[in-house]
């Protein structure tokens, strides 16, 4: 069995939206389960698994009580398992328990955000797994940097399917989307996105995604106190962000963050042939080629964002955008991800 083990999903973010794909492929050739400890906001996702996916939601009510769910878990785990967990105090406390028990179970890390600058959990639990996914360059080099060998570290990025080009109707002015959780500073950094967009003539900006209430005031505080409120379009969540946009005639989509793992709202982009707007956040140029599939700039200067904005319809090589992420295309990604998973199990 590959046991695959996560905590914490909303159910509206870039990790579910990975997941979905790659517990699909696994189950067509292997008996697969899906641990989740806490259940998720929106459940939504879970009714895109496939019905031999198995998913078992565990909650927990204290600190006590987690490490008991979790202890309880990882005694759970047959010698012949594969352990893949998106976890970090899982991965440890697994290996601990692993030695105790003498198993020989593989345990693979597969995280889906920066190890550094935040507070979430201490990245050395991470370094107990036997191998490592790495959804981009920049956790490898975390990895390598907390003492793994680089030869148990595996880049594989995360799967994207190709869409359909995308070819929006001429139009006047610019018209941007950003698709993610709402938040004024913080990771996702939205103020120095208004901050461009104050100073971008005629652009138009769609914001799709939830947050806290106190979260989206602030945003809507800050929109008006600067009198770009006729700038902004707010979509709320959406089910489907992309047949939201459909008709939007849509010219690119933009990130301000401050720190990301990989962006899957960029990659949901540029296979539409859609271009990108970014910080230069730690490994961006994963996925970020300046002038083919979007333009990237430093954070906090906001005269080139602005720039950058204004210059977003230069880009008119829609298939060029649209091969720019070839390696990330489902069909080229699950043949790498195969043929590591067959070395390790």
């Amino acid at each position: 069995m590959i046991k695959f083990v996560a905590s914490h999903l909303s159910g509206n973010g870039g990790t579910e939206t990975v997941l979905v794909p790659v517990l699909n492929h696994f189950a067509k050739s292997n008996s697969v389960e899906l641990v989740i400890f806490g259940t998720p906001d929106n459940d939504y996702w879970l009714s895109k698994l496939n019905s031999n996916v198995k998913v078992k939601i565990i909650n927990y009510s204290g600190k006590f009580s987690k490490l008991l769910s979790f202890t309880r878990e990882a005694f759970s785990i047959k010698k012949n398992d594969l352990l893949i967990s998106l976890s970090p105090s899982f991965i440890k406390l697994s290996s601990l328990l692993r030695k105790a028990k003498l198993s020989n179970f593989k345990i693979i890390s597969w995280i889906h955000f920066s190890l550094v600058d935040q507070d979430l959990f201490n990245p050395h639990d991470i370094t107990y797994a036997d191998y490592h996914l790495a959804i981009s360059n920049k956790i490898k080099k975390q990895l390598v940097s907390l003492g793994v060998s680089e030869k148990n570290v595996a880049v594989i990025y995360n799967p994207i399917k190709q869409e359909r080009i995308w070819h929006s109707q001429q139009h006047d002015g610019v018209n941007i989307a950003y698709i993610g959780r709402i938040s004024f500073k913080g990771q996702k950094n939205l103020k120095e996105l208004f901050d461009g967009l104050k100073n971008s003539s005629n652009t138009s900006l769609f914001i799709i995604g939830n947050g806290s209430k106190e979260e989206v005031a602030k945003c809507k505080n800050y929109i008006d106190k600067n009198q770009i409120t006729s700038k902004v379009t707010w979509a709320g969540w959406q089910k489907d962000p992309w047949h939201y946009l459909e008709d939007k005639n849509i010219d690119g989509t933009i990130l301000t963050s401050n720190f990301e793992g990989l962006p899957m709202v960029f990659l949901e982009s540029i296979s539409r042939g859609i271009p990108v707007i970014s910080s230069q956040f730690d490994g961006y140029d994963d996925v970020v080629k300046d002038g083919i599939n979007g333009f990237s700039y430093e954070p906090g200067n906001i005269d080139k964002l602005t720039k950058i904005i204004g210059k977003i319809k230069d880009i008119k090589d829609k298939k060029k955008t649209q091969n720019s992420i070839n390696e990330f295309y489902n069909d080229n990604y699950f043949a790498k991800l195969d043929d590591i998973i067959k070395k390790i199990y």
